[in-house]
């Protein structure tokens, strides 16, 4: 039995299928990952019938490393996709949108603490430079984009964190 509690100990989140509904949160409405196609930028749209298979995300531990998951599109028939969240490039410094693609990427993902039901923040795995840290949020273009953010002390209300609703 202590086994399991070591596995739930290093879950934040459990593995299943969710919804990434992007910061500000507040009330209702609000605007969510949306999946576009393989190699192609990730979007946040508004959650409706048009957009339904292409909003909900199968959020997969990685076995044994603390805080880190994979991100990928659910379809309804449980196959895949190829829809991973990545990043265009492999550089050290993150940088540029989010896109989908076939290869798993790991992602970190650890409680927001905003005072809000299931906040979370979503960052790339990357070294740390002491400078500055990245973290997934979203631009005006509407594109599901690497965000930087100085180190400082807490709190860190320019950082964008995301709501991640169990999907039914």
């Amino acid at each position: 039995m202590k086994h399991l509690e070591d596995i739930k100990e290093l879950l934040v989140i459990e593995d299943g299928l969710y919804t990434l509904r992007a910061s500000p949160v507040a009330g209702v409405g609000g605007m969510y990952a949306t999946w576009n196609g393989t190699f192609k930028v990730v979007t946040v749209a508004a959650e409706v019938p048009k957009n339904f298979g292409r909003q909900t995300w199968k959020i997969t531990a990685v076995k044994g490393k603390k805080n880190i998951y994979t991100i990928v599109l659910h379809h309804k028939h449980d196959i895949s996709l190829r829809g991973s969240w990545s990043l265009e490039d492999n550089l050290a410094i993150p940088r540029g949108p989010i896109i989908t693609t076939p290869a798993d990427v790991e992602w970190e993902i650890f409680p927001a603490n905003k005072g809000i039901h299931d906040t979370f923040f979503i960052k790339p795995v990357a070294k740390f430079n002491g400078r500055v840290t990245w973290f997934v949020g979203t631009n005006d273009k509407k594109e599901v984009v690497i965000k930087t953010s100085p180190v400082l002390l807490p709190p860190f209300p320019d950082r964008p964190y995301w709501q991640i609703i169990k999907s039914s």
